[in-house]
């Protein structure tokens, strides 16, 4: 029998525990808080760099100007865009510059002979160290013969060449150092490192005079080596395969053509 005044511990009523304070010093936890969020920050930096290129019709989906948009262009659009392709190749012919299709519009001289049904403007690349030869103020002059508007953007490092509502990238691609790699300039190629890596950058080799040709828009055009070599640098996710933009996968559109290619003697 317990004595008068005295609990057991069976009988004792439950006491809350004691707050503990936690066992990090208010410096540690600034410091994991600090780390937790560098580390946020690194893995959306690095699925934006690898996921770049993949994101190039999401305006399709998710910006109100392209709701109207169908999946293939006019061809009075289409016969623009060609028609400013074969210009200005051969203006860029015409000052020495080498020029070749890239990304898209490569795909396009590859499967329909010009644009993509549904593309909007063209991407040409010339060497670096041959456009670099002219000013600004001397490439405008030279494609003012032809109705062109010339400016150059510093962030892609990139120049756009405009008539009416219809565009031309041209991507200068240089050797830097004498490495076996071509590189595109411009600060944002530096922000997105890894993503240039990955999707902007080829081999030295494919550009080895003398280049085989491509027809594009009825035109006879520089071409790097190997027909799809290039795209499986620049598109190493899905260049075997037509990405049309969302809602047009089972869109009926101009047939396919083979592409006519002359190789070098």
């Amino acid at each position: 029998m317990a004595e008068k005044g005295f609990v057991s511990g069976r009988d004792a009523p439950l006491m809350p525990r004691p707050r503990t304070r936690s066992r990090l010093s208010p410096r540690a936890r600034r410091y994991s808080i600090l780390g937790c969020l560098l580390l946020a920050v690194f893995v959306i930096y690095w699925f934006l760099n690898w996921h770049g290129l993949r994101w190039y019709y999401w305006p399709y989906k998710f910006n109100n100007k392209w709701k109207a948009l169908s999946c293939q262009r006019t061809e009075e659009y289409l016969h623009s865009l060609s028609v400013l392709a074969a210009d200005s190749y051969k203006i860029f012919d015409k000052l020495g510059v080498t020029t070749f299709p890239v990304y898209g519009t490569l795909f396009g001289a590859l499967r329909y002979r010009g644009p993509v049904p549904w593309d909007e403007d063209i991407d040409l690349g010339v060497r670096g160290e041959h456009i670099d030869r002219y000013s600004l103020a001397e490439l405008q002059a030279a494609f003012k013969e032809v109705g062109m508007k010339v400016h150059f953007e510093s962030y892609g490092g990139l120049y756009k060449l405009e008539k009416g509502k219809v565009w031309v990238d041209v991507f200068p691609f240089y050797n830097y150092y004498g490495t076996r790699w071509m590189y595109r300039k411009g600060w944002e190629s530096y922000v997105l490192f890894i993503n240039y890596w990955y999707h902007h950058i080829f081999p030295a080799a494919l550009l080895k005079e003398p280049l085989p040709k491509i027809e594009f828009g009825g035109v006879m055009m520089n071409m790097t080596h190997g027909r799809y070599e290039l795209q499986k640098y620049h598109f190493s996710h899905d260049w075997d395969r037509e990405m049309k933009p969302p809602g047009c996968e089972t869109a009926e559109m101009m047939p396919r053509k083979d592409p006519v290619i002359v190789e070098p003697n």
